[in-house]
Order: C-alpha cells, then structure tokens, then sequence
C-alpha cells in the first residue's frame, strides 16, 4: 500500500501580490554590492574565479619549420651540444649554420645570416 505524500499546510488565501519584484536603484546599489561581496569574499580566502588578464608576448622570429631525418646519434649530439651550449635547438642551429658558412668562406652567405639574425635581434 502506497504511503500517503505529507500536505504542505498552506493558507488558502495566498496571493500573488506578496511576490512582486523589488524595485532597484539605478545601478549603483547593486554595483556596490558586488564591491561588498568581492571584499568579503577575498578577506574570507575565495579568490575570484574571473580570467586574469594575460600580457602579451612578443611574437617569436622562429616561425618556420625545418623537418628533416637525421641519425638517432646525430640528435643526440645535437641536444648535447645545445646543452653544453645552454641554448635552445633553434640556437644551436643557428649557431651551427654560421659556423659552417666561416668555415666555407661563403661571405654572401655570412652578411645575408647576419642581416636576418640582427632584423629579429633589435
């Protein structure tokens, strides 16, 4: 036998007019307000879950992608000398670039490798 639901006991003469809206002000009510409840919320330790505002970086010179295989050792050797270097890949690349243009005696080469690497270093 099904239990019988719990009456809510409430007064038949009920109106509607017990519910109307509150009026607000023009805005600067609610607006202090929220000042209140943001200072109460931040000395009570509930930080605000607002998205902090990101600075913006400066875009990055090293943009393009060179993917090429190489041997297992050879990347190895390469991240070591980075390492020893302590720079990044792009760095060592770089470096490395500059070192065989010298070697070379590629002088067009150099002064075209130095016009873009001081384009992108100032």
């Amino acid at each position: 036998m099904p239990r019988e639901r719990a009456h809510l006991n409430l007064d038949a003469d009920l109106g509607l007019s017990d519910f109307e809206p509150q009026q607000k002000g023009r805005g600067g009510e609610t607006h202090d307000m929220k000042a209140a409840l943001q200072t109460v919320a931040e000395q009570s330790g509930f930080p605000s879950r607002e998205p902090r505002r990101r600075r913006k970086r400066q875009r990055s010179p090293f943009q393009a992608q060179i993917n090429l295989k190489c041997r297992e050792d050879i990347k190895s050797l390469f991240h070591a000398l980075g390492d020893r270097l302590e720079v990044h890949d792009h760095t060592t690349f770089e470096l490395a670039l500059l070192a065989l243009l010298e070697k070379q005696g590629y002088s067009d080469l150099i002064t075209q490798y130095r016009d873009i690497v001081i384009l992108f270093d100032n």
